[in-house]
C-alpha cells in the first residue's frame, strides 16, 4: 500500500526570526559564562549561534542591545521557575527549607548563573546598562519576595523581620555563587544552607517570643 506523506510545513519568517534570536541569546549566555563580559563579542556570539554577523546586527544592533535582551530572556526563564515553585507551595508540597533549596538549585546553580554575575558586575561601571538591568532584577526579586512573604502569613512575625531574612537569604546565595569560582564543592555549600535554615528558624522563634 502506498503511503501518502504530507508535505513538511515551512516555517514562517516570524518563526525563523524567533529561532535565530533564541540561538543568539543562548550563545550570549554561553560566552558570558565561559569568557566573561569583556571578552564576549558579537563575532564570537554569531559564530556560536551559527548565524552571520549581519543576522546578529539585524536583530541586535549593538552588544549592549544583545546583553539587555539576554538578561531579560534569562531572568524571565528564572522567574518562570520561581512561579513553578510557588505553585508547588500553594499545593502544600513546599516548605520554607525546600523553597531555599529550590532557589539555590534552580536560580543560583543553573547554567547562566555566571552570566548573571558578569552582567551585574558590568553594570557597576556602565550607567546605561545599569539603568536597564536594575528594574529587571527588581521585578525578579519581587517574585521571590512575594512567595517568601506567604510562608509567614499570620505567623506573627513582623514585616521588617521577614524582609530582613529574605534580603539576607538572597545575599547569602549570591555570595555562595561567587565563592564557587574559588571552591566548587557542593557539600560545602549545603552545610551553609542547612546552617542558614537553622538560623532562620531560631530568629522566628525569638521574634514570636518578643
Amino acid at each position: 500500500m502506498e503511503s501518502v506523506l504530507s508535505p513538511k510545513k515551512r516555517r514562517t519568517q516570524e518563526e525563523r526570526s524567533t529561532e535565530t534570536k533564541k540561538r543568539l541569546l543562548e550563545a550570549t549566555i554561553d560566552c558570558l559564562n565561559e569568557l566573561g563580559f569583556n571578552k564576549t563579542g558579537t563575532v564570537e556570539i554569531a559564530r556560536r549561534a551559527g548565524v552571520s554577523r549581519g543576522a546578529l546586527v539585524h536583530h541586535f544592533p549593538s552588544k549592549h542591545d544583545l546583553i539587555v535582551a539576554t538578561a531579560e530572556y534569562h531572568w524571565n526563564r528564572i522567574a518562570e521557575e520561581v512561579r513553578n515553585l510557588a505553585m508547588t507551595m500553594h499545593g502544600g508540597q513546599l516548605s520554607l527549607d525546600a523553597f531555599i533549596d529550590g532557589i539555590w538549585n534552580k536560580v543560583f546553580l543553573i547554567r547562566g548563573s555566571s552570566a548573571t554575575i558578569e552582567m551585574i558586575i558590568a553594570a557597576r561601571t556602565d550607567s546605561k546598562l545599569r539603568r536597564e538591568l536594575v528594574p529587571m532584577l527588581n521585578r525578579l526579586y519581587s517574585n521571590y519576595d512575594e512567595i517568601w512573604s506567604q510562608f509567614f502569613h499570620n505567623s506573627g512575625v513582623s514585616p521588617e523581620r521577614i524582609e530582613m531574612l529574605f534580603d539576607l537569604t538572597i545575599e547569602l546565595l549570591r555570595g555562595m555563587t561567587l565563592q564557587r569560582v574559588l571552591k566548587d564543592e557542593p557539600e560545602y555549600y549545603q552545610k551553609f544552607l542547612d546552617s542558614w535554615k537553622t538560623i532562620i528558624a531560631t530568629c522566628l522563634i525569638e521574634e514570636k517570643k518578643s
